[in-house]
């Protein structure tokens, strides 16, 4: 047009994304994207927190260790947040314990037979585990080895391992796995040993440990009075010959 013109930009902000990474942490617990245009606000508090068995969410970060939380700007070109944790059971925060004990053999059998054993064992060692920084009880407690200690108990000592396993998992589950996505947890567990004891007059079906040992000694000890009563028959023999 006669005496030029002047142009003026006019802009429409794109939409930008903001994913989530839950680096580790229980795959169904990864938030949703947030989608939304650039230079908006975004309210990071109203995002639901990840979980993590044996870990405490700290908050988030970007790649390169920038942490983000309450409202910030939704930048040009998005962003990714990555989860961080505590390890509770790494760091010692949370904690289990329990007592070697003793037990008869007609308990244990009679545990075994009505399916008790992995109780009579937690109850026996008063296994526990708790958080150290709230003093909050942690549940359930399992025997990792429960199955083994049932069909190959022994006379003497067994040793027997507790853990604090996922409540939210199978039972068929490992306790310290989530599923293929999830990276592998920390271990809370203790290993003790339960003695047991053999009931006097009573014959058992159970090998005992250092049994082997033992009748190889009474073994070797027939042997050797045999032994020497052939050798003063033969003496004998000898001198009544000559």
């Amino acid at each position: 047009p006669a005496g030029g013109l002047a142009l003026e930009a006019h802009w429409t902000a794109l939409d930008q994304t903001i994913t989530f990474d839950v680096n580790g942490g229980k795959a169904t617990t990864q938030p949703a994207d947030i989608i939304q245009v650039t230079d908006s606000t975004v309210d990071l508090s109203a995002v639901t927190a990840p979980t993590w068995f044996g870990h405490k969410f700290l908050g988030w970060k970007d790649a390169t260790d920038t942490t983000y939380s309450g409202t910030i700007t939704m930048p040009a070109g998005g962003l990714t947040l990555i989860a961080d944790w505590q390890d509770l059971i790494a760091d010692g925060v949370w904690l289990i314990d329990a007592n070697s004990f003793s037990i008869g053999q007609e308990e244990l059998q009679a545990a075994i037979a009505n399916d008790t054993l992995e109780q009579v064992i937690l109850d026996s060692s008063q296994a526990q585990a708790w958080n150290d920084e709230t003093t909050e009880s942690l549940a359930p407690l399992q025997v990792a080895n429960i199955d083994e200690v049932k069909v190959n108990p022994v006379i003497g000592d067994n040793l027997v391992t507790i853990v604090h396993k996922d409540p939210t998992t199978a039972s068929s589950v490992s306790f310290n796995t989530f599923d293929a996505n999830e990276a592998t947890v920390s271990e809370l567990s203790t290993t003790i040993t339960m003695t047991v004891i053999a009931t006097k007059d009573t014959t058992t079906d159970l090998p005992s440990t250092g049994g082997n040992q033992l009748e190889m000694i009474s073994v070797g000890a027939i042997g050797a009075g045999v032994g020497v009563m052939l050798f003063f028959a033969r003496r004998k023999r000898k001198s009544e010959d000559a």
